[in-house]
């Protein structure tokens, strides 16, 4: 079949073509593999020893080891074979024996191994246990004989052994499973669980009756299962139906990691081994012959997918990782088209053509079974008139050659279908045009400005997400820099470069603010109080859009104009209080830097969630983040942790309360509203938000640790001051003063944040820092002075503004 990759393929067009031979030489040497990685913070092995000679073997004395348990194997090895899973006791007892076999070996042992020092231990192999010189003379031939790669003599490695996490447990009942990935031009495009059965004995392959279990790259679920022969896709045999749609933990580390090693390495194909332990994944093996038995374990179509990324020039890891799941998204079937669904009410683009010109006018309509023809009002009977043609379309729905009707009692921009024309489609019973304005003092809100004002909801919404400034944060070259970082000794100011948007999407943005903007003045300017909240946010989005247009230019002195208009100034006085506040530790807080357990931090969640009345959520474990924790509010509400930190209970209830008992209701209660600007944002409401979350989470951490002070907007204050003056190194060295205790990885991660979007991370005085992490103090300040006058703070908690906007509400 065309879509099946065969060998001859592989290795000439893709293993020969993109894998240089001395990158293919470093993949071979385990030792060297590991140790590069190892300072790129890819998860590996410990290494205990390396051992390159027969006397440096025989002279070890493993029980200097770290651990008892230990793995010995070839450096170069392949195909698993000679690898030792051993278990050292302290003592060892003999099975003496008076066979001749036996006597001359005990005679050649103190003929030959006269000088070598012996050690008292045993140790478990299998069925068997070793003595200490029995394990040296089995380890010996990795050394001498010629059972290496290309007949060559080899090194030994001994390493600590790798035990899976609990939720990696159940496919390792009869030996350590793993997951093989292929990665091909930094996209993963193939994976699979390999776990080892009775039949394979104890070991996970394929071709001993191992069980192989096909991923899915998108989603990380288990969707086909083979043995012995056979592949099952829909249907699993009855003791493995449990696996059936088991998502794979840590999934997204696995996936990043993956492209990460191969842009490290350079190898444009390989494949990786992957365990999962407790503290995440761990990388077994690079190899750069990729399986090719993958392809239908796990249904794909290997080489028509490789066809199709031959081509891909992606620089983002997270672009990367984008693609690989747009390839493999399963495809969502509905017996239903979306095209024949309409709404009670909802918001809809009517189209005027006249010749060659067409004009659309965006309108509200509703369905009205009970009526006997399309009623409209009256301004769109008016553009109706002096129109040939009219249709109205949403998305793939369109309905043509309708006859309107106007009247006087309809609002204007509305349209009320009768029972005829929606007699081929399905009405789900939602408003989706219906705005909640009985939150709204009468005053604020004018009844003839109310359509007016919900099709300005969406049409700023509309231009407002399309600001990437989130997508913009993490540079496009952060592996690249990192690897330079590293190799610099840290002695090294990374140059950065960002996927800023291109001019032409600039312009186009700024004319469609400058459209709608003028669209509602003059004449058309909306009276209503609660209208100044768009007006507001016009001049905010225009900001963030002349913000990112001077980031891209690398313009100073606009940089600086513009996060001062968005941020706010930074208070050089603030700073010298924050700079005595910051490291502030009362000797009664042992009890909060006591590390918690994966049980207690489920539950920790489990009850947060549970005390805000959310009964649906998930919980991902990715280390591939910025920050320790991620907030995603989706449908299903999704908390991202990074495993690899070590949380407390005060630092993850703080960090629970901050997001879901404020970021999260705030967005609740504005979509409860109907009305956009109030389920996303506000013009500068994120000081008064972060502020709420402060406030929240500092209150109810308090009720267990009444000693608690919160020093870290104290931190971001003064560490943005710095990074406005300092260069990357310089904060990275003021770091590892503050923070001993961190990896340079972490370290580094910081001060992309603090320096993010600016290029030359040399510069000191440039002005160049975008100032978001000041507003968290920012906002406790503000809003504490609110706080001793007895105010109502609930009034906050209506949607996502801040204190100013109540007066228009």
């Amino acid at each position: 079949m065309y879509s099946i990759l065969g060998i001859n393929k592989r290795n000439l067009a893709y293993i020969k073509k993109l894998n240089p031979q001395k990158h293919i030489r470093l993949a071979d040497n385990k030792y060297k593999m590991k140790l590069f990685l190892e300072q790129r913070w890819i998860p590996v092995p410990k290494t205990y020893k390396y051992i390159t000679d027969r006397k440096e073997l025989l002279s070890l004395d493993f029980g200097s080891l770290p651990s008892n348990v230990f793995v010995a194997k070839p450096n170069k090895w392949s195909k698993g074979k000679w690898i030792f899973i051993l278990k050292r006791l302290d003592t060892f007892i003999s099975e003496t024996s008076d066979s001749r076999l036996t006597r001359i070996s005990s005679w050649i042992d103190d003929y030959f191994y006269k000088d070598i020092p012996t050690y008292p231990y045993g140790y478990e192999y299998k069925w068997s246990v070793l003595s200490d010189m029995w394990l040296k003379k089995k380890l010996v031939p990795i050394l001498e004989w010629n059972y290496t790669l290309a007949n060559r003599l080899d090194t030994i490695l001994i390493e600590e052994k790798i035990l899976p996490g609990w939720w990696f447990e159940q496919f390792c009942e009869y030996g350590l499973a793993d997951i093989r990935i292929i990665v091909c031009n930094l996209v993963p495009v193939a994976a699979m669980l390999r776990m080892p059965t009775k039949e394979s004995w104890w070991v996970a392959n394929i071709a001993q009756w191992g069980m192989a279990l096909g991923i899915d790259i998108a989603t990380g679920q288990i969707r086909t299962l083979a043995t012995r022969d056979k592949i099952y896709y829909d249907t699993f045999p009855d003791e493995y139906k449990h696996f059936y749609k088991y998502v794979i933990p840590f999934w997204d580390d696995v996936l990043l990691h993956s492209a990460n090693i191969q842009y490290f390495i350079n190898m444009w194909y390989v494949w990786l081994d992957w365990v999962i332990t407790a503290d995440g994944p761990k990388l077994l093996e690079v190899n750069g012959k990729a399986w090719l038995e993958i392809q239908n374990i796990a249904g794909i179509p290997l080489q028509k997918i490789l066809y199709k990324i031959s081509d891909l020039d992606i620089t983002t890891p997270q672009k990367w990782i984008e693609v690989a799941r747009s390839l493999f998204a399963p495809v969502k079937d509905s017996s239903i088209p979306q095209s024949k669904i309409l709404y009670l009410s909802q918001k809809w683009v009517l189209s005027l053509i006249k010749g060659n010109d067409q004009q659309d006018m965006d309108v509200v309509i509703a369905t009205k079974p009970n009526k006997k023809r399309n009623y409209t009002s009256l301004d769109i009977v008016d553009a109706v008139q002096n129109s040939d043609y009219v249709h109205m379309k949403i998305g793939n729905t369109i309905l043509k050659d309708m006859s309107l009707y106007g009247s006087d009692r309809i609002q204007w921009h509305r349209i009320e279908l009768w029972s005829n024309t929606l007699k081929n489609y399905y009405i789900r019973p939602i408003h989706k045009s219906h705005a909640n304005i009985h939150f709204i003092s009468p005053g604020n809100l004018l009844e003839a400005e109310l359509d007016d004002l919900m099709i300005l909801d969406k049409k700023l919404q509309d231009v407002a997400k399309k600001l990437p400034l989130l997508k913009l944060l993490f540079p496009s070259n952060y592996l690249d820099q990192f690897d330079k970082f590293i190799s610099y000794k840290w002695k090294y100011n990374p140059i950065f470069t960002y996927n800023f948007p291109k001019y032409k999407e600039i312009t186009l943005w700024r004319t469609q603010l400058k459209q709608l903007r003028d669209e509602y003045s003059g004449s058309r300017l909306l009276e209503s109080r609660f209208a100044q909240l768009f007006y507001h946010k016009f001049d905010e989005v225009e900001n963030k859009l002349n913000l990112i247009y001077a980031y891209k230019k690398q313009d100073y002195e606009s940089i600086r104009t513009y996060n001062e208009r968005l941020f706010g100034m930074i208070d050089d006085e603030q700073v010298l209080q924050s700079q005595n506040l910051m490291h502030f530790r009362d000797k009664t807080m042992y009890q909060e830097s006591l590390k918690i357990g994966m049980l207690e931090m489920r539950n920790i969640i489990d009850s947060v969630f549970k005390k805000y009345g959310v009964k649906k959520y998930k919980i991902q474990l990715t280390s591939s983040l910025l920050w320790r924790i991620s907030f995603l509010n989706a449908t299903i509400p999704t908390i991202k942790l990074d495993p690899n930190f070590r949380w407390t209970k005060r630092e993850l209830l703080w960090q629970l309360e901050h997001e879901i008992g404020v970021h999260l209701q705030r967005a609740k209660n504005g979509k409860k509203t109907k009305w956009s600007i109030l389920q996303k944002w506000t013009a500068g409401y994120l000081p008064t938000e972060e502020w709420l979350a402060i406030y929240q989470a500092q209150k109810v951490v308090q009720e267990f640790f009444p000693h608690f002070y919160n020093a870290a907007i104290h931190r971001k204050y003064v560490f943005v001051d710095f990074s406005e003056k300092m260069s990357f190194m310089d904060i990275v060295s003021m770091l590892q003063d503050i923070r001993s205790h961190q990896t340079l990885k972490s370290l580094f991660r910081q001060t992309v944040r603090l320096k993010r979007w600016t290029k030359d991370t040399s510069l000191g005085h440039a002005w160049t820092t975008f100032l978001k992490d000041k507003v968290y103090l920012d906002g406790y300040k503000k809003v504490s002075s609110r706080l001793v006058d007895g105010w109502d703070i609930d009034r906050l908690m209506i949607g996502k503004i801040k204190i100013e906007d109540l007066d228009y509400i």
